[in-house]
């Protein structure tokens, strides 16, 4: 049994607090100080299995990261977490604002162009979480792994008959985001990196998913 209890330490906004059953000792002033000044990113990245697991989240729901990293890019790393309120599984995006390497505009577009889209081969999202030091962009969970990973994973490359279903899904995914769509986006970042497929191990048959929309725009923009 785990007990929820809700608590703000430091600018971070909507965080959440997961201890096991049963709860802990009230901390010593000098536990509490250390707690407070603890890097957001040491608190945030802990696994499920820990005593205390924070999370994040702005308004109405909050999220905990479960501590599997599921990917890395550019601007920020990927990471399973769990919503508070009912449960499910969704990946979250965590980008460190301290570094500049990437602008408050630029999030709030990549959360704009892809809560926009709505097609069964691009990543879906869910919601955002962003305070002083950190943005968490949260999205649908697709369990299947990166084509850069699935092939180095593999003893060779995929053959034609395992190439044609990936490419016929990758090319549904950018009609969609060219011509389906008023107004038109461009994803300007399709690698294998940023398409995920997973296979049906009885059927054989493929799911895949463009994601990563971070340098994504309109055409004229």
């Amino acid at each position: 049994t785990a007990h929820w209890k809700s608590g703000h330490k430091g600018k971070v906004k909507g965080q959440c607090e997961l201890s096991a059953a049963p709860p802990p000792a009230a901390p010593t002033p000098q536990a509490v100080r250390a707690t407070a000044t603890e890097p957001h990113h040491a608190r945030c990245s802990g696994s499920y299995e820990s005593k205390q697991a924070v999370g994040f989240g702005d308004g109405k729901y909050e999220y905990y990261p479960n501590g599997e990293a599921l990917g890395s890019g550019t601007f920020g790393s990927v990471w399973k977490c769990t919503r508070r309120s009912d449960h499910k599984i969704f990946a979250a995006k965590k980008i460190d604002l301290k570094r500049g390497r990437i602008s408050l505009t630029s999030i709030e577009n990549e959360c704009k162009i892809l809560g926009l889209l709505e097609h069964g081969n691009i990543i879906k999202y869910v919601d955002r979480s962003i305070d002083d030091n950190w943005a968490w962009i949260v999205m649908e969970f697709a369990p299947g792994k990166s084509i850069t990973k699935t092939l180095d994973e593999r003893a060779g490359p995929f053959t034609e008959d395992e190439a044609k279903p990936i490419f016929k899904e990758l090319c549904a995914a950018v009609h969609y985001l060219h011509c389906d769509r008023n107004p038109s986006f461009i994803h300007r970042d399709i690698k294998p990196d940023n398409i995920t497929i997973e296979r049906d191990p009885g059927t054989g048959a493929v799911s895949l998913k463009l994601v990563d929309f971070g340098i994504a725009k309109r055409p004229e923009s």
